[in-house]
């Protein structure tokens, strides 16, 4: 890796950037989570954490799928009370390669409760 401003390559210094003989971020190589109820696990998991800003990301993921699915991540982020770049953080720690992907997987599994109701069931504006 080479350095902007002298030239010079970088040296110690891994594939992701990190100092070498250090693990790389755990984004490096954690993988999305293979299905929705896996994706609940892993938000279970990061609201006790004991970080307060996984935390908050987490529970808001948990408690407005929806919001996130069909929102941004500056809605997700203002809606969980943490900066924007604290929510692409916590989306990539998730596994995701970023917020579009995040947003997908919540939208499938959205489709899929949908396609589960009833005729007439809750939802319906027609009640029919």
């Amino acid at each position: 890796m080479k350095s902007a401003a002298t030239g010079a390559i970088a040296v110690g210094r891994d594939r992701f950037g990190a100092p070498a003989g250090e693990p790389p971020h755990p984004s490096a190589w954690v993988s999305p989570p293979a299905d929705y109820e896996r994706l609940l696990t892993a938000l279970r998991l990061e609201a006790a954490s004991g970080n307060a800003i996984r935390a908050a990301a987490a529970a808001y993921l948990l408690g407005r799928p929806a919001d996130v699915a069909f929102g941004t991540v500056t809605s997700f982020a203002a809606g969980a009370g943490i900066s924007t770049s604290s929510a692409a953080r916590c989306v990539t720690r998730l596994g995701f390669s970023g917020f579009r992907d995040l947003r997908d997987c919540l939208r499938l599994e959205l489709r899929r409760r949908a396609a589960q109701r009833p005729p007439g069931g809750p939802g319906r504006a027609d009640g029919e």
